[in-house]
């Protein structure tokens, strides 16, 4: 059986069909993308959601200025390859 993708995660997160071991990872999309139905924003969404959690667990965004780094979110689009930074 092949993993699943991440877009086949955000669609059994909507459709709340995950089993096994998806479910702790479809769960915290589920929490992440609410009652959204549209994939795309859905996506957009859960991305928001991982960099808010990940910069909360950094404790960085205190240190921001300027330049300095920081938690970036993106979205990797398989169809063309493009990647869209939100």
């Amino acid at each position: 059986m092949d993993p699943m993708n991440e877009k086949q995660k955000i669609e059994a997160a909507i459709h709340h069909d995950p089993s096994g071991f998806i479910k702790y990872i479809t769960d915290e999309i589920r929490l992440a993308i609410g009652d959204e139905t549209d994939p795309y924003r859905a996506c957009c969404l859960n991305v928001e959601h991982c960099v808010d959690q990940i910069s909360h667990a950094l404790d960085i965004d205190h240190l921001r200025h300027g330049n300095d780094p920081a938690v970036v979110g993106a979205i990797y689009h398989i169809d063309d390859g493009h990647v869209e930074f939100l």
